[in-house]
């Protein structure tokens, strides 16, 4: 299996995530992927890249963690919190890795990073 890295930006409507107030307005709770090859939109919640991430947990199958595992262990992310998922409509395989903060006053989010999904 291709693994087709891309950054997060590209395929996200939304890739910062924080408990931080600016201006009076909390940050966004839910971020949008939409699927390169359907065009389908699944949507995410801030929970899914703060805390389940962390579980690094895949519905994905043996080969597709195994070759996304690869990607990130020559890549630098093998230790980096990940959320994987198919597309429901064309069964894609995908998997965002996610980088993690912590501010002084408690503050603390998440920012997703780079996508990684299946070339075949």
């Amino acid at each position: 299996m291709n693994v087709n890295a891309i950054p997060a930006e590209t395929r996200f409507d939304n890739v910062a995530f924080s408990s931080e107030v600016e201006g009076g307005v909390a940050l966004p709770i839910h971020a949008k992927y939409t699927c390169p090859r359907c065009s389908e939109q699944i949507a995410f919640r801030k929970e899914h890249f703060e805390s389940r991430a962390w579980r690094k947990f895949s519905n994905l199958s043996a080969s597709q963690q195994a070759a996304f595992d690869d990607w990130a262990q020559s890549n630098g992310y093998a230790d980096k919190a990940f959320l994987d998922w198919q597309c429901p409509r064309c069964s894609l395989a995908a998997r965002v890795y996610i980088q993690h903060w912590a501010g002084g006053r408690g503050d603390g989010g998440a920012t997703l990073k780079v996508v990684l999904e299946s070339g075949a």
